[in-house]
């Protein structure tokens, strides 16, 4: 379809609001992404999804994940594919977000986590069954994607699709021993051309590499020369790698059980990067392309058959055992959860293992598993009439808990998993339990997961021109509706009891809500800061704040300003009623439950503070540290930290009521001064009279 984009602009211009959201819908599709790492990284640290940390952790995500490795990245961009990415990105932001000793978040971008998404994006794109840059017959690997090309290409060009060409196979015996037949070793296959001088094999081998593909010569490794194999030009045609060129040499591990561990053609690691240098044949591939004589010859077995694959379990259960580093029985090893880690082999598809115990947990292999969370993991499963993809939960003694699969599936989260009974509808979730029980009636056209003790649902009311219309509610773990009404949108609820939810598309301000649906400062907030034993909220002026539950803290009223006193987790803080204090976000209290008439910042070297207390019509200074507790039970007219007086740090200059100077030393002791310091402080601060007051 050829899209006019200039008609679509100048419509777009002109206020047309159908085109304006069928544009923005289509050029977001790399947005939806982001909105996963969001929400996410949203929900994971209770900070408000707008904040300025969600947002700057999220733009780590992208550029050490989503734009790591910028080559697969970009080819799956320019082939409009986001699904691989868009599917691994939940898989590995439970091991990105970590937290520090002190509780702040980051983000870990060490090189085995960004190996192990490089490596889940590589087994992605194979599982797409796409290699190179066009739909060569010889770029699929999926065995039935295969054969609907093959036919495709049997009707274009009739039968002869696939040259009966005859491959030689050779045997490696070891690295140094030369080939029988070639008259070379492997050392020297790089600069063989056979004796004529003609183009020589491309695939070079070291020492190191032998031992490893060959697993220390457990495997035994081959070579198939294609006839005519002199001749070929080293040029790239239709179909690379799987070219003509590519074909003519082979190259082949093969395990002790007849599976194909390493497999190659030969361009070798060639200059294109989207295709697996040392995955390029499964058996029914390469049988299609050197023949059964030649694939009978080095021992292989079809992997696919139920005979090849208990082989392979059975080979699998007696090494792992014995065997040091797991990764060299799996294709794939994901990063470990709850003991539990996913592994999977091409040939059979996605399990569980035990790490401690060294054993497969299922019987039965997966299309695709999820990482463990609550002692339950989630497993995709195809139905092998429909092929459709449907989802169970796996326990921890490898059973599945429902005798049901379902259409789709969430994570468990608080002893319960979201699920989807239904293939189409609008009302189609429901909520079950760890035993696969079914505990809610009613079905919802979505529902989260639970957070704190309830779920967001989205109910179906209808269908527009743009959608289907619905609205949000909340249940509780028994099913029950958590409010008399509806909303526009809602958010899960925070550790405090209290859930930010939209009354109507035209709010432009959220309400707080309760655990029992009572509405707070309606279309009033702006953000809320939740802190597990309290919530902070942020109303339409930022700097105005609430705190809840109020008689946890016995505030009089409203913040309504804030600004930085030099203290960790401290800010000073002006309530509604126009006194001041220093508010602590990690405890929710006021320094020592107290107020006063005027505040200063902390002093960076003696960790005090200057506060003012009305005395009658004046206010007069003391002394607090930073726990909020006064230092000394003295008064006095003036007080100044001064650090320019002395080269040992901060001096304290008090002024008593009768005027005379002193100072005052940490402990808040007095001690009587020069006449030369008394002259200094007269000369430089005659005319202040509180210095460095916030208010």
């Amino acid at each position: 379809m050829v899209v006019n984009f200039e008609h679509i602009i100048n419509e777009c211009l002109n206020g047309n609001k159908r085109i304006k959201k069928k544009v923005l819908t289509e050029d977001s599709r790399w947005n939806r992404i982001r909105n996963i790492i969001l929400n996410y990284i949203s929900t994971q640290t209770g900070m408000p999804i707008d904040s300025e940390q969600v947002k700057e952790l999220t733009q780590q995500v992208w550029d050490n994940f989503v734009e790591h490795p910028e080559a697969a990245v970009n080819h799956h961009r320019q082939n409009n594919e986001i699904g691989p990415i868009r599917d691994i990105i939940p898989r590995l932001l439970p091991y990105a977000l970590k937290k520090d000793a002190e509780g702040n978040f980051y983000i870990d971008n060490g090189h085995r986590l960004r190996d192990s998404f490089e490596r889940l994006l590589k087994a992605k794109v194979r599982n797409t069954n796409f290699i190179g840059d066009d739909e060569d017959l010889y770029s699929w690997r999926d065995n039935e994607r295969y054969n609907e090309l093959l036919n495709n290409r049997k009707q274009e060009n009739g039968d002869n699709v696939i040259p009966d060409f005859h491959y030689s196979v050779y045997k490696v015996e070891d690295y140094d021993t030369p080939i029988k037949g070639l008259g070379c070793t492997l050392k020297e296959i790089g600069s063989f051309t056979g004796g004529n001088g003609s183009s020589p094999l491309c695939y070079t081998q070291s020492k190191g590499t032998y031992d490893d593909y060959t697993n220390n010569g457990k495997y035994t490794m081959y070579i198939l020369l294609r006839d005519g194999w002199q001749n070929e030009e080293r040029k790239p045609s239709k179909g690379y790698p799987y070219d003509n060129y590519g074909l003519s040499m082979i190259f082949i591990v093969v395990s002790s059980v007849g599976n194909i561990e390493t497999s190659n053609v030969r361009w070798n690691h060639g200059d294109n990067s989207y295709y697996d240098v040392d995955k390029m044949f499964n058996f029914g591939s390469l049988e299609k392309v050197v023949g059964s004589k030649c694939v009978n010859a080095v021992g292989l077995e079809d992997s696919t058959s139920d005979v090849a694959k208990m082989k392979i379990i059975l080979d699998i259960s007696k090494k792992l055992k014995e065997c040091k580093d797991i990764d060299e029985l799996f294709d794939i090893v994901a990063m470990p959860n709850e003991g539990i880690v996913e592994v999977k082999i091409y040939e059979l598809g996605w399990n569980y293992l035990v790490i401690n115990e060294r054993r497969l947990l299922c019987d039965e292999w997966f299309e695709n598993t999820f990482p463990f969370q609550n002692g339950i993991g989630r497993v995709a499963i195809k139905d092998t009439n429909s092929h459709i993809i449907k989802f169970n939960f796996v326990n921890r003694s490898g059973n599945l808990i429902s005798e049901t699969n379902f259409f789709n599936a969430t994570d468990f989260s608080e002893g319960f998993a979201t699920v989807c009974i239904e293939p189409q509808g609008m009302n189609r979730w429901t909520v079950i339990d760890k035993n696969g029980r079914v505990i809610v009636k009613n079905k919802f056209h979505s529902i989260n997961k639970f957070q704190n003790g309830f779920a967001v649902v989205e109910i179906y009311e209808g269908y527009t021109f743009y959608g289907p219309k619905t609205s949000c509610n909340y249940i509780d773990k028994n099913g029950k509706l958590l409010c008399d009404r509806n909303y526009f949108s809602a958010w899960d609820f925070y550790p405090s009891g209290y859930a930010l939810v939209k009354p109507n598309s035209n709010s432009k301000y959220k309400t707080l809500i309760d655990s029992e649906g009572k509405e707070m400062f309606t279309n009033e907030v702006h953000t809320v800061l939740d802190k597990g034993d309290f919530i902070i909220v942020y109303f339409d002026n930022v700097r105005k704040i609430s705190l809840f539950p109020n008689h946890v803290f016995g505030l009089p009223c409203k913040i309504v300003q804030t600004a930085d006193c030099n203290l960790l987790n401290v800010q000073g803080v002006k309530l509604e009623n126009g006194k001041l204090g220093y508010f602590n976000y990690e405890t929710g209290r006021l320094l020592g439950e107290k107020t006063f008439s005027a505040i200063s910042r902390f002093d960076r070297d003696t960790k005090l503070a200057i506060v003012g207390l009305q005395s009658g019509n004046s206010v007069l200074r003391t002394l607090i540290n930073s726990e909020g507790e006064f230092i000394t039970d003295k008064l006095y007219k003036q007080i100044v930290f001064d650090n320019e007086y002395s080269l040992n740090g901060t001096v304290i200059f008090a002024q008593r009521n009768d005027g005379s100077i002193c100072v005052l030393t940490k402990n808040g002791v007095e001690k009587e001064i020069s006449e030369q310091a008394i002259h200094y402080v007269k000369e430089v601060y005659q005319n202040i009279f509180f210095r460095d007051k916030m208010y």
